[in-house]
């Protein structure tokens, strides 16, 4: 009897196992492997445009590249971005973009990544790595169906031709054939332009389905599907029972396409059966835990904001199900793997990218000093620099990251939050971190819940607001108590935002609520304004952007609104 489940683990192992052993015996000499990378980049890349400006024929060590290379951000490479858009070649590396990666937006307006066809390929193998370092710590991850949120392959085309698209889901679309019935919906469904249908195609799928992995970065995703089969589960259980789609779904697929979508769906009544006794037994409470039972693993982000929302939404998956760390990662690329369910942190890989590192304090120094990737210090706090073999060098990737173990040779890193999410309006430097643990810390005191929460500094204004959904209707008086003790929270974890606050040049927050169901609303007015990407959407807890405020405004309607 063919056995399916044996065959996908054995290709997903002779995919990976020999790449993730590499990594992990190059855990032990870190040192060797970042400075045979580094002149790896440096050779390679003599003749380019960016080579060129900066003398790298002439650079010998790290003391000479840190001379001639000065750390900068993105904006730091718009000479060679514009011209590799121009059509020009051996600009940042050799030759040209296989495509540019999009950010998320979140945080600024979406950059455009160049990708080269070598750290195309890297990326790639990455995912092999990945997909192998889950099955050899979850024998059951892959014996049912996955359930992912991904970006469009190709969202448009630069000034040069050349696509701009997302790398995460170029490569679920290229996958192998024999994996790719392993996912729930095939590529076409997330390509779907109409953002509400796209997510009703790819929830109706994976209601059907067994799923046994959950591929989606942010846990919101996950939870914006159970809302949509919630919303919409008697028309998807039909569906299911008749072998269909609801009109409009395949409108947008190619004819290759829409005959392989419909090859997958065949009259399954005894699911649909399944699934009404299920909604009979649990009401309005069925959760994905009763109609994926089986689901192994959750592959989610648990570093910085993103842990907060995970243990929120743990009730709604069976208690077997792993929640494991996506690892270290950005549109930059992938930095960070994780080697066990437990890990709420990540291994970077030693020998794909060389990495550099400002102290936390020293950040605003005028020539703030660096250190090498062996040369971390646990429980120390840093800004991480980044160079790869796609045309980054010295990149500031305005992260920081905290050192909270070793593995072997190498420090393990927790992401913490972006160097954007802190906002000083007078000298405070208050940070998204500790805005999250004095709301956690003053919700814990407190009777009533905080369902989602932004707080925004209004820099002209000189003044915080406070965004938030209660769990339950608050007097005035209840609110303004809550948002003392978040104040006096604050005050304790920040020295400079208790002088602001005991001077008078910071009033206290005000506090404006926020309707029901506040943090899927925003999601989806962030990526239907382009704010943001659907797959790449990032929690805001902290904000200055205008475009957040707007966004916050519009939701607040007047009878909300409490000025304190």
């Amino acid at each position: 009897m063919f056995n399916r489940k044996w065959l996908v683990d054995t290709l997903i192992t002779i995919a990976g196992k020999k790449r993730l052993d590499q990594i992990k015996k190059r855990t032990y000499n870190p040192e060797k492997y970042q400075r045979e990378f580094l002149d790896k980049v440096i050779k390679n890349n003599v003749n380019t445009v960016f080579g060129k400006d900066h003398n790298f024929d002439s650079i010998k060590n790290y003391e000479d590249y840190c001379k001639n290379v000065p750390i900068r951000d993105y904006n730091g490479f718009n000479k060679y971005h514009e011209l590799l858009q121009k059509g020009e070649s051996d600009v940042l590396f050799k030759g040209r973009p296989a495509m540019y990666n999009t950010s998320s937006g979140t945080t600024g307006k979406p950059k455009l990544i160049p990708i080269s066809p070598e750290f195309y390929k890297k990326l790639s193998k990455f995912n092999k790595n990945w997909m192998y370092s889950i099955l050899e710590k979850n024998e059951k991850a892959f014996s049912g169906k996955s359930i992912s949120s991904i970006g469009k392959s190709i969202e448009g085309y630069a000034e040069d031709g050349i696509p701009i698209g997302s790398v995460s889901g170029n490569s679920f679309r290229n996958v192998p054939s024999i994996l790719k019935k392993d996912h729930s919906s095939p590529y076409p469904f997330f390509a779907i332009d109409d953002y509400d249908l796209r997510y009703y195609a790819i929830a109706r799928n994976a209601l059907e389905q067994d799923i046994t992995i959950s591929v989606c970065a942010s846990i919101a995703n996950m939870f914006r599907y159970h809302q949509v089969i919630m919303e919409n589960f008697d028309e998807m259980v039909e569906e299911i029972r008749e072998g269909r789609y609801k009109e409009g779904v395949l409108d947008s697929f190619s004819e290759k396409d829409k005959k392989d979508a419909l090859s997958r769906v065949h009259p399954n009544p005894e699911r649909a059966d399944e699934l009404i006794r299920l909604k009979e037994k649990y009401g309005e409470n069925l959760l994905p835990k009763h109609y994926w039972p089986n689901l192994a693993v959750a592959n989610v982000w648990l570093q910085g904001n993103f842990t907060l929302l995970v243990q929120r939404l743990r009730e709604y998956f069976p208690v077997t199900t792993v929640f494991r760390s996506f690892g270290y990662q950005a549109s930059e690329g992938r930095f960070g793997i994780s080697l066990d369910n437990h890990w709420t942190y990540s291994l970077l890989v030693p020998d794909e990218y060389f990495y550099e590192f400002i102290p936390f304090k020293n950040r605003d120094d005028e020539n703030p000093p660096t250190k090498l990737y062996h040369e971390l210090e646990l429980n120390e706090r840093y800004y991480i620099i980044i160079t790869n073999i796609s045309g980054l060098y010295r990149y500031d990737m305005n992260d920081i990251v905290d050192v909270v173990g070793f593995h072997n040779g190498c420090p393990l890193i927790r992401f913490v939050q972006k160097g954007a999410g802190i906002v000083n309006i007078m000298g405070e430097k208050l940070s998204e971190e500790q805005v999250i643990d004095a709301t956690r810390s003053a919700e814990s005191e407190c009777p009533w819940t905080v369902k989602n929460y932004i707080m925004f500094g209004d820099a002209t204004a000189f003044k915080y607001e406070y965004f938030v959904e209660f769990g339950e209707s608050l007097t005035k008086e209840q609110r303004t108590e809550f948002i003392i003790n978040v104040d006096k929270k604050l005050s304790e974890m920040n020295i400079e935002y208790k002088s602001k606050r005991a001077s008078n040049r910071l009033p206290l927050p005000e506090v404006i609520e926020l309707p029901h169901n506040s943090h899927q609303i925003i999601k989806d007015e962030f990526v239907k304004r382009k704010l943001a990407k659907d797959g790449q959407y990032k929690d805001l807890y902290l904000s200055t952007k205008e475009t957040t405020r707007q966004v916050l405004e519009e939701l607040s309607t007047k009878e909300m609104k409490h000025s304190l």
